[in-house]
């Protein structure tokens, strides 16, 4: 029988991953954690009292009459507030150190975390869940979106940049995409898949030593014009195969490809029709990395399940969100758990600029 001590501690070991990086006064106040910690002081009443030797004294006991004090605007941005509370916290908990910061695994987070009204029981990313209600990719505001992913991990180049303002913005606006979930591992996975560019790019090695690599002579049916391509990864999410070419071109709107599901390089010149061949990305597999296609290419594909049959709705959605196994809609479980983890901060970063 566990004992109500050893509960104790095993509630604090799953706790301590609540934020990943220390918050507060000169420390590295990342975004997603200072939104977490942000949310959790939130929860906790804190009252200031009058004292006629200090200007700073606050207390956990509620004081009739007397307001607890605001909560703050939840935002990765407002680092001095969050750090007047760490600070009122630590005053009224009664701490011996008041330094205004919070440790990933101190002595302050353990405190927040056993408190009657922060009390943890699953994951952080539950726990933001339980107090940002959920909203629709239509409602997230893309500015906030890239300062709090520069802040999280890099400063962006000019034109990585407008890669991921692109991909926000379209996604704003696209119907068939209304789950923040979605969208979040979305940008992970395009994250992950385009080096950190967020704009299409190459496979390295252009496929060689795989048989989508291959040199595959490809004949527009209306021109008879021939063309030598090779199908390798391209785009957010790496399109691959000359099959999964014909079905996003047919998606887009440039022709119809009857054997569209077969593998075999015999079968992709029979019986297909092509209505815009300066357009099609099945004759000119590069326009795969233009944004527009490459766009359609990840959300699309993502949700029909093109790439390895196993469709982004089989794991995330308005029930349910496994980060982890929907690496299995683009490729297995390589890198999984990185994804995954990208997802996490990206769901709480769109949750927090629709609040």
């Amino acid at each position: 029988m566990i004992s109500q001590k050893q509960s104790k501690i095993r509630f604090f070991i799953k706790g301590l991953d609540m934020i990943k990086k220390s918050v507060g006064k000169e420390k590295t106040n990342k975004p997603v954690d200072v939104i977490i910690m942000q949310l959790l002081l939130n929860e906790i009443p804190i009252y200031k009292t009058v004292s006629p030797t200090s200007e700073k004294n606050y207390t956990l006991e509620k004081i009739d009459n007397v307001p607890p004090l605001a909560k703050m605007k939840i935002s990765g941005d407002i680092v001095n507030d969050l750090n007047e509370r760490i600070e009122a916290y630590q005053i009224a908990s009664g701490m011996s150190v008041v330094d205004g910061w919070i440790s990933p695994s101190g002595s302050t987070i353990r405190s927040i975390l056993n408190h009657p009204k922060t009390v943890i029981k699953n994951d952080r990313l539950k726990f933001v869940r339980s107090k940002i209600a959920n909203k629709k990719t239509s409602s997230i505001t893309v500015q906030k979106i890239i300062s709090y992913y520069q802040k999280q991990y890099a400063v962006l180049s000019s034109d990585n940049k407008d890669g991921l303002e692109y991909i926000l913005t379209t996604a704003k606006a696209d119907t068939d995409l209304d789950n923040i979930k979605e969208l979040a591992y979305m940008l992970a996975t395009t994250k992950h898949e385009t080096a950190h560019t967020f704009r299409g790019i190459e496979e390295y090695g252009k496929g060689a030593g795989h048989t989508y690599g291959e040199e595959i002579t490809v004949t527009d049916p209306t021109t008879k014009k021939t063309y030598k391509n090779k199908y390798y990864g391209r785009g957010y999410v790496q399109l691959t195969w000359g099959y999964n070419y014909q079905r996003l071109d047919e998606k887009i709107g440039n022709g119809s490809y009857p054997n569209k599901t077969k593998t075999k390089p015999a079968d992709f010149n029979t019986g297909f029709k092509i209505s815009n061949a300066i357009a099609s990305i099945y004759l000119h597999p590069e326009k795969a990395l233009e944004k527009e296609n490459a766009y359609v290419g990840l959300v699309w594909g993502m949700q029909k399940g093109i790439y390895t049959g196993k469709k982004i709705g089989d794991y995330i959605n308005a029930v349910t969100a496994d980060y982890k196994s929907a690496r299995k809609v683009i490729n297995g479980v390589d890198q999984a758990q990185t994804i995954a983890n990208y997802a996490e901060d990206f769901e709480i970063i769109l949750l927090a600029s629709a609040a």
